[in-house]
């Protein structure tokens, strides 16, 4: 870990601190419903299914396929120029939801709708751990 990242980091809120001090255990929570039993990302005050604050949060299996993907080679905004290149998906969760994300640890040839995704927990700050995937 670096302790100069300086990249944008999330901010953290009430309904969101769950989700950020699991991350740090390496564990991905998702909100679900509790009386409609759908799972909800990203978290929320309230359920969009129902519109109640009968939210938990459990916790999710990590695995996923890309949904869709974009790999970045030039011109990034100036804090990811020393990433070059990286990928930026969308992970389509085994629970349903979708998650904006970046792949790591997998070489852009080997990145493409459908592969099989886990997750990797990045410290990058005292507080923030950040969750990226990289393919199976």
């Amino acid at each position: 870990m670096s302790n100069l990242y300086n990249k944008p980091l999330p901010e953290v809120y009430a309904w969101t601190a769950p989700f950020w001090s699991e991350t740090k255990n390496g564990r991905l929570m998702l909100q679900r419903g509790k009386t409609t039993e759908k799972f909800i990302m990203y978290p929320k005050k309230y359920s969009p299914y129902d519109f109640t604050e009968e939210i938990e949060w459990v916790e999710a299996s990590g695995k996923g396929t890309i949904y869709s993907y974009s790999t970045v080679y030039a011109n990034p905004p100036a804090s990811f120029a020393d990433d070059l290149p990286f990928t930026v998906a969308i992970v389509e969760l085994e629970e349903g939801v979708r998650l904006c994300t970046r792949i790591v640890d997998t070489p852009p040839d080997k990145i493409a709708i459908g592969v099989t995704v886990s997750p990797v927990y990045e410290k990058v700050t005292d507080d923030i751990t950040l969750v990226y995937f990289k393919a199976e």
